[in-house]
């Protein structure tokens, strides 16, 4: 599993993002030294100082131009035992600026760079951050009430590239990103001599993440226009905000533990699991995010709210399936996580709402709003 039997040291890509932030945060709490990685500049240095409480030992962020293109400096990987790669180029309104045209194959290529240099500096207990778009149709007249890991979007990158929208690039990104790594991995199976699985891959599968945010995460320091996926819960405190797209959901806190869960399984990816079977784990919240209920909760929990004129006013959508519905046997099997410690609707809601409303108070502060 790794180079001394115990994973000690993990290096994070997108450690100054949402999503990354949180699984550095998980990481350090565990008791694991973080390897973050991030660009040079506000993103690394504000990094640096919201991990100061963990010492220089057990957090240090390496500075990368560009993680998709560049190679790592060789002693980046010094003691590193595992990959936790999060990062993922994104284009579209608060998400990222890589030109449409790129984002597939520098998903894809992107990919490939990081988990090949983590493979040849040793390591070979590799997560990747997926996405539950490589399994859902885009449709979502199309969403079913269950997804086993077999299923795959049929969206290819032909059709995403004709189509030239955020949506479809980003759903054939991540397709076609772990397609390449699985491949990747059945050929350093195949080429194996010494009798045994080489190499750990687990790919994470959440759908629409949404949580409060880690100090580390660079999001907030200038503009309140970058929000992730949280943008779709700050509309519920806009009058003529719309609704999310889809009731898929799953708590940021909760999509870190899953990786942090990966790392202890020592069962490995592509032929240590009965049947052969990969560690494509698809993973979302348990409960329903039932829209009305929301506004309910806002309605009763922050009343201020109400008074303010400040809750969404537009009518309920009918959504079909409001929550994602995955093998749960399978999560606790390969993550040890059951359904009674997923965060809740409530608090993921109230959690959020209550970052948003802090952060509005610093973005008047500082004249962004």
């Amino acid at each position: 599993m790794t180079r001394n039997g115990r994973i000690r040291t993990v290096l994070v890509t997108g450690a100054s993002g949402f999503v990354g932030s949180h699984v550095v945060k998980a990481l350090l709490d565990e008791g694991y030294n973080v390897v973050g990685t991030a660009r040079p500049g506000p993103k690394a240095e504000h990094m640096k100082k919201a991990c100061l409480t963990y010492g220089s030992e057990r957090f240090r962020v390496v500075e990368v131009n560009d993680i998709f293109k560049d190679t790592l400096p060789a002693d980046t990987w010094k003691g590193v035992d595992a990959l936790i790669h999060v990062a993922t180029p994104l284009t579209g309104p608060g998400l990222g600026k890589t030109p449409i045209e790129e984002v597939v194959n520098s998903s894809i290529d992107g990919t490939l760079n990081i988990v090949k240099q983590a493979y040849q500096a040793g390591v070979r207990t590799i997560i990747v951050t997926g996405s539950i778009s490589a399994v859902v149709p885009n449709d979502e007249e199309e969403v079913r009430e269950y997804y086993g890991n077999e299923v795959w979007n049929p969206i290819t990158k032909e059709e995403a590239l004709s189509k030239n929208d955020f949506v479809s690039i980003y759903v054939a990104s991540k397709k076609l990103a772990e397609q390449a790594i699985w491949e990747w991995a059945d050929s350093v199976v195949k080429d194996d001599n010494i009798n045994h699985v080489d190499v750990d891959v687990t790919i994470l599968h959440p759908p629409l993440i949404f949580g409060p945010y880690q100090p580390a995460a660079e999001f907030f320091l200038v503009t309140p226009e970058t929000h992730s996926t949280n943008r779709h819960l700050y509309e519920l405190i806009n009058p003529s905000g719309n609704y999310p797209f889809l009731a898929l959901w799953i708590d940021v806190r909760d999509v870190a533990k899953a990786h942090v869960r990966a790392l202890g399984n020592g069962t490995n990816s592509t032929g240590g699991l009965k049947g052969g079977d990969r560690k494509r784990i698809i993973i979302g919240a348990p409960y329903d995010f039932d829209f009305k209920e929301a506004v309910k909760i806002l309605e009763e929990k922050r009343p201020e709210l109400k008074t303010q004129g400040r809750i969404i006013s537009k009518e309920v959508p009918v959504v079909k399936v409001k929550h994602l519905g995955c093998d749960m046997k399978r999560v606790e099997e390969v993550l040890g996580m059951k359904e009674k410690e997923f965060i809740t609707v409530e608090k993921m809601l109230l959690d959020t709402i209550d970052d948003y409303l802090a952060y509005e108070r610093k973005w008047i502060k500082q004249g962004s709003i």
